[in-house]
């Protein structure tokens, strides 16, 4: 993600802004972007040391953007943030459940509250999940793998539940074949897929999560920005056929409801339009 980010911001500008990366080590090569890699450090206390210098050997560059591979720690927190908040692009990543988690993330980081909940210098939020792919080849019907006992009942009566608050109920599902075949080298999966969340906070959803009412928050962003969730995104993506029920329940949580499931009819209609 970050990766494809960069490069379509590089395309944006006609690659003439300076983009530097910090990375421990960088995971793919990025044309046009100067990757600095964190490198020879015996300790974590070393290689927290080496990361927080590399990061401010960057800025001393003037850098456009800046991609910060990953923030485990308040040192690396507090860089990226000052970084954003003196006119950089920064992007980054880090563990948290969810893209509204991220806040709280960072507040276990010990960065204050009024800077992770300020809207102006955090533009945006993204959760996602891999979720296997199913083989477009040799996918079975899921009433199949039902009978043959490869997809939990459960997990299906979850879906065609879903699938009738939505009134999709003729909508076929599908799940994996257990023998595959050539074109999946006999795994019935296919590389995988992302389901993902985006959120670009405004200063009422940041008031919601300087306040703790981190329900209160997703409830406005689904409500008055259209969000969807990883939920709403996986299931979309299993009504399209590219993903299997158990798999959503494997790689996200199990299925159910919520209020941006309502968005599902569109984005299904939008994928299998592309």
């Amino acid at each position: 993600t970050l990766k494809m980010a960069l490069s379509d911001l590089l395309a944006e500008r006609n690659r003439e802004i300076n983009v530097i990366t910090v990375e421990d080590p960088p995971e793919y090569y990025i044309k046009g972007v100067r990757q600095m890699q964190v490198m020879n450090a015996a300790t974590q206390e070393e290689r927290k040391a080496k990361f927080v210098q590399a990061i401010m050997a960057a800025l001393r560059d003037d850098p456009d953007a800046m991609m910060i591979g990953e923030i485990r720690d308040y040192e690396s927190a507090s860089l990226a943030y000052e970084s954003a908040n003196t006119g950089h692009s920064v992007w980054t990543s880090l563990h948290a459940n969810n893209a509204i988690a991220i806040v709280d993330r960072l507040r276990d980081l010990r960065l204050e509250a009024y800077k992770v909940t300020d809207h102006e210098t955090i533009i945006g939020l993204i959760g996602q999940r891999l979720v296997r792919r199913l083989c477009q080849h040799c996918k079975i019907r899921a009433q199949q793998a039902v009978a043959s006992g490869t997809l939990s009942e459960t997990t299906f009566a979850r879906a065609q539940t879903l699938l009738s608050k939505l009134s999709m109920e003729g909508v076929q599902l599908y799940a994996r074949h257990p023998q595959g075949c050539r074109e999946c080298r006999h795994k019935g999966l296919n590389g995988r897929t992302v389901a993902a969340e985006v959120v670009a906070p405004d200063e009422t959803f940041m008031s919601f999560c300087r306040d703790h009412r981190k329900s209160d928050a997703r409830a406005y962003w689904i409500k008055e920005h259209g969000g969807i969730t990883m939920m709403a995104h996986g299931v979309a993506k299993m009504i399209a056929g590219e993903i299997s029920p158990d798999d959503i329940e494997r790689s996200i949580d199990p299925i159910a409801w919520d209020d941006s499931m309502k968005l599902v009819p569109g984005l299904v209609a939008e994928m299998n339009s592309r």
